[in-house]
């Protein structure tokens, strides 16, 4: 996986402390989820706090891993999988927990990169599968411009003009069986050693279709990145 990296694209959003997660996701369009219905918690997995300072701040720990889904959510799985075809388009939205711990969207604040993959459960066991085997990339939001993400173009106002959600459609010739698929979001908050920033969600998915793609070039989580790649990941 190699994203074009640009040497003048600093990001330029107005900085702040509001951190997310990717709780909620929509199905072609349809209704959006109940939060951690489909979703592996983080909010409940390592390091848990009440306040949740722990688990809604990014990751930076590339070597970890909870790089594959999130504080913990690896070995939690989700309340239900959700029923795909191949070809289907999947929405993940951002959200935080406001101080009545209620899950509500808030949009992408972070410029940055968006990436989707997937990986299959060996056995097609879900619950018990952790997301240590091989990944393929399906999907990634990149730049509107050499100047530019596409993610998050901000008004220089610090306004709500942001994106709610993150869109990825599966590969009409993904084998049918069941998945996690992995999203993630990255901000890369100043051109600094090991400074990325990583927002991690994983769904669970029962992917169906005729199939007969080959999927690939396969990787790792942790494996993919490394903290010596420009700007903290892969370029």
């Amino acid at each position: 996986m190699k994203l074009p990296l640009i040497a003048t694209l600093l990001c330029n959003a107005c900085f702040t402390t509001a951190h997310y997660t990717f709780a909620i996701i929509s199905h072609n369009d349809g209704p959006l989820s109940d939060p951690w219905t489909y979703i592996r918690n983080v909010t409940t997995g390592w390091a848990f706090s009440e306040d949740n300072i722990n688990n809604y701040e990014p990751y930076y720990d590339l070597y970890d891993d909870n790089v594959r889904c999130g504080r913990g959510a690896a070995t939690r799985p989700a309340h239900k999988t959700l029923s795909v075809n191949a070809g289907d388009r999947l929405a993940f939205f951002a959200t935080q927990r406001d101080h009545n711990m209620v899950e509500r969207l808030v949009g992408v604040y972070h410029e940055g990169p968006g990436q989707a993959y997937l990986s299959r459960a060996p056995h097609d066991d879900l619950d018990r599968y952790t997301g240590d085997g091989d990944w393929f990339k399906i999907g990634s939001i990149t730049t509107k411009s050499d100047s530019k993400w596409a993610l998050t173009e901000m008004p220089s106002s610090c306004g709500t003009d942001r994106w709610l959600e993150m869109n990825f459609t599966i590969p009409k010739t993904t084998p049918p069986g069941k998945y996690l698929m992995r999203v993630e979001q990255l901000f890369p908050l100043v051109p600094r050693f090991n400074n990325t920033q990583f927002y991690i969600g994983c769904a669970q998915l029962d992917i169906k279709g005729l199939g007969g793609g080959t999927p690939g070039p396969m990787v790792k989580f942790p494996g993919e990145y490394s903290i010596w790649d420009p700007c903290g990941y892969s370029s």
